[in-house]
């Protein structure tokens, strides 16, 4: 029988937190899955790598995080890195096992969940949660929040012990780059990992030489998943000099000619790419373009920072929202609006008013879908019990799509309340339902995308929430 609330009764000989050291990890690949078996539990893996900021938070803060450790002490964890900090002794980055055990554990990890058939580079940060065989549960590439990771850690135990009973820690938020029951994948072409402090000088140093259009944009591509500031800086600057460049002698992505369309295209693609791979300090390099000239910028750059989700953005999006005269641009900010302001009271008021109107319904819609990051508030839920009452389609499947988009387990009872089976409800509406419990019986969110598209008439890609789109 499970062990139901084994998170809270295993002894503190199996992991321990002393003081302020952070999690303990197990030396042995093999050997831990074997503890794991003895303890009846879930095995984190934990990827890191030197020389740059999300892999160096990690390793300095998250792992040290309260209630990560609390949580970790029910689980059996692994870090792999392929780097040497010490010669001998415990590492001094990573604490509790040897560079040696952290380097054995990142080449069987390697092998036998991200590249077994090939030897493609691994994305770091890389946090990995898989079952006491060997199964991956979820996993999480690049930078991941301590709310998020906590949301993690429960919902790993839950997908591995459906019996048990594992609540969530206060704050617990889902990541909207979670990979469910599988990984992201070595760093093909279409992929971009964060550089080595050594690789970001060295591309710092080409761009500034090169004034070849393919080239730049190829170096510019490569800096978007650094969180580093001479990288932000370099892109910020890129954006900057493909809005006001235009001759052959600019050394921006649009400085080598080709017109008007040729620097917008240029502009568009790069900030498509960061809402993908770009960490969230990178919003600043956003914003400015949310007033710019070009309709299909200040779009990219408001679904860039849809995905981004950074809360300091909001002040310029409700300003630019306000001025902004496009529809689909509109749409977007609102979205945008949604995620950066989760749990956000100002945010919550806005998109609330904007779902009450049904004078721009594409709108409206939009708004409702937003307001399914605000977590457990009570306005909330009677907006959306009153929507599900009334039956209409467009607001029951944006607020269903909404729920389920945010993963949020505070509302998962109104989809339990549309019941088992159709009924008189639409065959719209009851897409969407099986659609978000799907998601939430461990489902990825690339099961809702053409709903979302759909409701919400917004066909820009977001691969950063929904994955890569599969090539005909």
């Amino acid at each position: 029988m499970l062990k139901l609330l084994f998170t809270l009764l295993l002894s503190a000989t199996m992991l321990v937190s002393a003081d302020d050291a952070g999690l303990e990890w197990q030396g042995e690949y093999a050997a831990a899955f074997e503890l794991a078996k003895e303890k009846d539990t879930i095995v984190f893996l934990a990827v890191n790598m030197d020389g740059e900021r999300a892999n160096d938070n990690a390793a300095k803060k998250l792992y040290k995080n309260k209630v990560i450790t609390e949580l970790a002490e029910g689980t059996v964890n692994l870090v792999a890195s392929k780097f040497v900090h010490s010669k001998s002794g415990a590492c001094p980055r990573l604490g509790g096992v040897t560079c040696e055990q952290h380097q054995r554990v990142d080449i069987k990890a390697r092998g036998a969940i991200f590249n077994p058939d090939g030897d493609a580079e691994v994305i770091a940060p890389h946090h990995v949660f898989l079952d006491k065989e060997g199964t991956v549960l979820l996993s999480v590439p690049y930078e991941v929040r301590a709310e998020e990771l906590a949301w993690c850690f429960t919902t790993a135990l839950r997908l591995a012990y459906p019996e048990g009973e594992f609540a969530f820690t206060k704050g617990a938020r889902a990541p909207k780059r979670v990979v469910m029951g599988d990984v992201t994948k070595g760093a093909g072409a279409d992929t971009i990992r964060p550089l080595t402090e050594d690789e970001l000088e060295e591309t710092l140093k080409a761009l500034q030489a090169t004034i070849n259009f393919g080239e730049r944009a190829r170096l510019v591509y490569s800096l978007i998943a650094t969180d580093h500031p001479d990288a932000i800086e370099a892109v910020e600057r890129e954006l900057i000099t493909a809005s006001i460049g235009g001759g052959r002698s600019g050394r921006g992505l649009g400085g080598l000619g080709g017109g008007l369309d040729r620097l917008n295209e240029a502009k568009r693609t790069l900030i498509h790419r960061m809402g993908i791979y770009s960490p969230s300090s990178y919003w600043e390099a956003l914003v400015p373009q949310l007033s710019g000239d070009d309709e299909g910028v200040r779009l990219e750059s408001a679904v860039a920072l849809e995905q981004m989700a950074v809360p300091e953005s909001l002040k310029e999006l409700r300003k630019t929202f306000k001025k902004e005269e496009s529809d689909a641009v509109r749409r977007a900010m609102v979205r945008a609006m949604g995620t950066a302001g989760a749990g956000d009271s100002g945010t919550r008021k806005a998109l609330s008013s904007l779902a009450k109107s049904d004078k721009d319904q594409p709108l409206q819609l939009n708004a409702i879908f937003g307001l399914g990051n605000q977590g457990a508030d009570k306005s909330v839920r009677k907006l959306f019990e009153a929507a599900i009452a009334e039956k209409k389609s467009g607001p029951t499947q944006a607020l269903v799509l909404g729920i389920a988009f945010a993963r949020n387990e505070t509302l998962i009872d109104l989809l339990v309340g549309f019941g088992a089976e159709q009924g008189d409800w639409s065959k719209e509406i009851w897409e969407c339902v099986e659609a978000a419990r799907a998601v939430f019986d461990g489902g990825n969110l690339s099961g809702l995308r053409e709903h979302i598209q759909r409701v919400c008439g917004d066909t820009v890609e977001r691969e950063r929430f929904f994955g890569a789109v599969e090539k005909e």
